[in-house]
């Protein structure tokens, strides 16, 4: 469980710089999953984008709230944390395809890399139960 609470910790900041990455090279504007939800929920993609933003640091929150307090992040939260670490590879699919810089793919990069480390020690942790 230590080395699933040091990742939490060192994702916090990586967020944070993958925020400010996003925001100044405009990922909102370009990004197509954002563009499809804004229109969805019939706001802009501005609102749509610091919308997920807060729920995703709130969610950060919760998961340091459970850390501080000495407990077990449930699976649960680790899998959905570990979906949203994983789901930054996109930034690098997206590089690919337009074959080159796309808004947050430094950051995201190692938000993914994260992601792969995090499902290692998550499910070998299972399998070893």
């Amino acid at each position: 469980m230590r080395k699933i609470n040091i990742l939490v910790h060192l994702s916090i900041p990586l967020f944070v710089l993958h925020l400010l990455e996003e925001i100044k090279t405009g990922f909102y504007k370009t990004d197509l999953s954002i563009q499809i939800l804004s229109k969805y929920l019939n706001t802009t993609p501005e609102i749509t984008f610091f919308v997920i933003q807060i729920i995703l640091f709130v969610f950060l929150g919760i998961l340091l709230f459970i850390i501080f307090s000495k407990k077990q992040i449930p699976f649960f939260l680790v899998l959905f944390l570990d979906i949203i670490l994983l789901y930054e590879f996109l930034h690098i699919y997206e590089a690919i395809r337009i074959g080159g810089y796309t808004s947050g793919v430094i950051t995201g990069t190692i938000l993914g890399i994260m992601g792969l480390i995090l499902f290692y020690i998550t499910f070998r942790k299972k399998s070893n139960k």
